[in-house]
């Protein structure tokens, strides 16, 4: 069974990778980046689309820590709200 999706944060440790949200908004982020991945309760678009694409820029690997939050508390947060 898939473990449901937690808030996290992922900090590429070598290579490239992307996230595209569900409005078309492309970041991509290298080696010591950090991103906040927060979209867990999002709505389908009208196609349908819920979430966000990501994946790997270019020919290397992207090898990436991640710490997931787990607790309802994280749900919904926004910029910061971590405390």
């Amino acid at each position: 069974m898939a473990r449901k999706s937690q808030p996290q944060w992922i900090i590429p440790l070598s290579g490239k990778w992307f996230v595209e949200t569900m409005d078309g908004v492309r970041v991509e982020m290298g080696a010591g980046e950090i991103s906040f991945g927060g979209d867990q309760n999002t709505q389908p678009n009208q196609q349908g689309h819920q979430g966000h694409l990501s994946g790997t820029v270019g020919n290397e690997p992207c090898k990436m820590m991640i710490v997931q939050l787990e607790g309802e508390k994280w749900l919904n947060l926004h910029p910061g709200e971590f405390n």
